[in-house]
């Protein structure tokens, strides 16, 4: 017979066995079935004379709890090179799934492995309460958005850094006071931190401003920083990317290369003293956000900005200027964190007080991929309406990409290998089981046997 499943070659010879042991305990199953009938019968006989015979006080029925002495005669266990040569002479031909079982019972079994793919969905599915805090978190962080992480003038299409960046600057201001900060910048001097161009070095940098030279040194970046920065320090250097886009590694004069530990300690402090760092007239400056110092090596496009075009190179050096730095990227995190924080607190919470509800991993995921498209989509709406880049919560943007890609993952790779996983353990734990039932079986009646092995 042809079957939909394929078959190792070790796979057949077992389906073989399978085959001749099923077809023997049949066959036993009837000739047992048969002689019990007729020994039954032969009783019934039996106590019907002896009663004629008046002997019917002296009759005592054979009852099912009645049991033989355990066998004791040696159990003959055959090799499996001798099983498989009985089972060749019988069955030629090659022996299927569908040889062994009905119709009937292999249906049986693909309706119960459907059942359980649908247990581990059930398991894994968000219900009405996870979709609706998913949606209302994410209008919440949007609504963070668009009111407090920036400004909008819908009349002019003007965006500025709003009320939690400068909430951000109080905070600083408090734990940073200007002595303080006038200390740190005194204790940890760096190489990099070249505002003009100076003789402290010998190819110029185009564009390097007190105002911008933090932009411009990637020294001063938060993540950056602690590559370059710290190269910088231990080798006395400046590394900055100038006007044109060209990346410029420089001695700087008058310096002296430090250690590894040294370097690492001063680079935190320099960057301490510089978060909250202001221009003689009180311009708050900061360091730059996150990584947008590279892209000012893109020297291509023609983005409109407040009335003037600018370069993509040219445009990120221009919004650090009105603010689009550090404090203002902490600004724009606390939507996401917000997003993050009530919905694992969700989670827990409800994994701790809901019997019937089952906490993992990716319900979370998928939460957060609600929310964080919500807080996305809202934050596209306000770039296409109000046309100005400063509109961006670049935050936002890469960790609804973060999100997307670990739920497409789970969609299409994770959940088809776990939920085979799970499939797997239970009917693993059921064999367990059965294997389990076979050797209680074997120890009532045969561990008092002798076993002979035939070869």
């Amino acid at each position: 017979m042809s079957s939909k499943f394929d078959y190792s070659p070790s796979e057949l010879e077992i389906n073989k066995v399978i085959k001749k042991h099923n077809d023997d305990l049949i066959d036993i199953h009837e000739k047992l079935k048969n002689v019990g009938l007729k020994m039954d019968d032969d009783i019934q006989q039996s106590i019907s004379i002896l009663k004629e015979l008046g002997f019917a006080q002296e009759v005592n029925p054979i009852t099912p709890s009645q049991r033989r002495e355990p066998n004791s005669s040696p159990l003959i266990v055959k090799s499996w090179d001798n099983i498989m040569s009985e089972t060749n002479k019988r069955y030629p031909n090659e022996i299927v799934l569908e040889d062994i079982f009905t119709d009937d019972e292999i249906t049986a079994n693909s309706h119960y492995l459907i059942l359980l793919r649908k247990q581990f969905y059930e398991l894994n599915k968000l219900d009405k309460w996870d979709y609706a805090v998913s949606g209302i978190i994410g209008t919440i962080a949007a609504l963070l958005d668009y009111f407090f992480v920036t400004k909008v003038n819908l009349k002019t299409g003007e965006v500025v850094p709003g009320s939690l960046k400068s909430g951000v600057e109080k905070l600083w201001d408090k734990v940073l006071p200007f002595d303080t900060v006038k200390k740190l910048e005194k204790k940890y001097k760096v190489p990099f931190d070249i505002s003009t161009n100076t003789s402290k070095i010998s190819q110029e940098v185009l564009g390097l401003t007190p105002k911008t030279h933090r932009f411009q040194s990637i020294g001063h970046d938060p993540l950056l920083g602690f590559i370059f920065g710290i190269k910088d320090l231990m080798k006395g250097e400046l590394t900055a990317i100038d006007g044109n886009g060209r990346l410029i590694v420089q001695t700087v004069n008058g310096t002296e290369p430090i250690g590894f530990i040294n370097a690492i300690i001063t680079q935190f402090g320099h960057l301490l003293s510089d978060v909250n760092a202001a221009s003689d007239t009180g311009m708050k400056l900061s360091i730059p956000a996150p990584l947008t110092p590279l892209l000012q090596m893109v020297q291509v496009g023609g983005i409109e900005y407040n009335g003037k075009v600018y370069t993509i190179g040219d445009l990120s050096k221009k919004m650090y200027y009105d603010g689009y730095n550090f404090n203002h990227f902490i600004g724009m995190s606390i939507p996401v964190l917000v997003i993050h924080i009530i919905i694992h607190l969700y989670s827990f919470l409800r994994d701790i007080f809901s019997d019937s509800y089952t906490k993992n991993k990716h319900k979370t995921d998928l939460m957060i991929f609600i929310a964080n498209s919500i807080l996305c989509a809202e934050n596209v709406g306000k770039l296409v309406v109000t046309k100005n880049p400063f509109a961006i919560n670049y935050v936002s943007w890469i960790d609804t990409a973060k999100s997307t890609v670990k739920v497409l993952k789970y969609v299409l790779i994770d959940y088809k290998l776990e939920q085979l996983e799970y499939v797997q353990q239970i009917i693993d734990q059921q064999l367990n089981h059965t294997y389990k039932s076979v050797n209680l079986t074997w120890d009532k009646w045969c561990s008092n046997r002798p076993v002979l092995e035939l070869i």
